[in-house]
């Protein structure tokens, strides 16, 4: 609120100062709505499944996608959690492949242990 006071109190009848301005109020609000719309969205919109030949990964609310990743080509299982996702309970996983490496949305500690398993039994 303090930067945003001081933009206003700045001279606005030069032409930079009032484009600067008015760059920064839609940086401000489209962060605001990325904040408050999409990343719920996303995060709402995102499922993981194990099945027997190996990983569906479902993706995205309006454009919607589905990953399969072969059992057969995942070499290792990586769990990561830090401080903040250990205190709530969640971790994240990391599959990787010869072509690339999956990171998945934080999921519960036991999700991820099934995860782990299907990794070590490739």
């Amino acid at each position: 609120m303090a930067a945003l006071t001081a933009a206003v109190a700045v001279n606005v009848d030069e032409p930079w100062a009032t484009a600067c301005f008015a760059v920064t109020v839609i940086a401000l609000l489209s962060a605001a709505v990325e904040s408050l719309f999409l990343v719920p969205l996303a995060i709402r919109n995102f499922r993981v499944e194990i099945v027997s030949t190996g990983v569906l990964i479902h993706r995205g609310a309006l454009f919607r996608s589905i990953d399969h990743v072969p059992r057969s080509k995942i070499t290792v299982v990586r769990r990561q959690e830090g401080p903040l996702l250990r205190r709530l309970g969640v971790a994240k996983c990391v599959l990787f492949t010869p072509a690339r490496e999956v990171v998945l949305l934080p999921m519960s500690v036991p999700d991820v242990e099934r995860m782990m398993e299907l990794g070590s039994h490739a």
